[in-house]
């Protein structure tokens, strides 16, 4: 029986995978979850006001975990898996690369975060943010959402935050089902007792993945919370 379902939200309950607006569907299929007494919890590459937003919003209503892992928020106590952010001169060789900072990082703590273009040229981005660093001896980390290049410290990361969530909660791994689309969430759906990922999931994604839905984003989270939590026939 599923207890807890953690789900990224960018390209796992919106429309698409390059687009912002949330599934009208998915936000159903978080609501009657939660009517059945299943906890929903949003885990976001975002900052913790923008994550804590959409959890009221989406009607989720449940803990988040934000900034890639690196927060963990539950009934009002905040716990910071990160410790403290990554350092001036590796953020500044990720400026060097043409990119500019969030809007959202005035609110980070830990994950500083670089939008890409939506053209196909992040992951581009992200090998070369990967070579300026490489060599620097810093041991953090940076990571890629297909939105953002993320300069994490050590600490975080979505598959420990899934798991440091449900020991909080009291919930075994084994009742938390872990949704997600994208190479950035392969850690959280390995930590889950149960995973799913929508039918346009990056392939990293899939090889992990219990159940491949066979439909796109947003309505393939809709496909699998049904039938994996509501044990409905898709």
């Amino acid at each position: 029986m599923i207890k807890l379902v953690v789900t990224d939200v960018d390209g796992t309950i919106t429309v698409g995978r390059t687009e912002f607006p949330l599934e009208c569907r998915a936000l159903e299929a978080i609501r009657e979850a939660r009517g059945k007494g299943v906890t929903i919890a949003l885990s976001s590459g975002n900052s913790l006001p923008v994550v804590m937003g959409l959890s009221r919003y989406t009607g989720a209503l449940g803990p988040v975990i934000a900034e890639n892992g690196c927060i963990v928020y539950y009934k009002g106590k905040v716990k910071r898996l990160c410790r403290g952010r990554p350092p001036e001169w590796v953020l500044d060789k990720i400026r060097e690369l043409g990119l500019r900072d969030s809007w959202q990082n005035k609110y980070r703590d830990h994950d500083i975060a670089f939008p890409v273009p939506l053209d196909g040229s992040g992951e581009k981005y992200y090998r070369r943010a990967l070579e300026v660093i490489k060599d620097s001896g810093w041991d953090g980390n940076i990571l890629y959402s297909g939105f953002a290049i993320h300069v994490q410290p050590p600490g975080g990361g979505k598959g420990r935050s899934l798991i440091e969530l449900a020991s909080m909660m009291g919930v075994r791994r084994s009742e938390v089902l872990a949704v997600g689309d994208s190479k950035n969430d392969v850690e959280m759906l390995v930590a889950a007792g149960v995973s799913g990922v929508p039918s346009n999931a990056d392939e990293e994604a899939k090889a992990v993945a219990t159940y491949i839905a066979s439909r796109p984003s947003g309505l393939g989270f809709e496909e699998i919370v049904r039938t994996l939590v509501l044990r409905e026939v898709p």
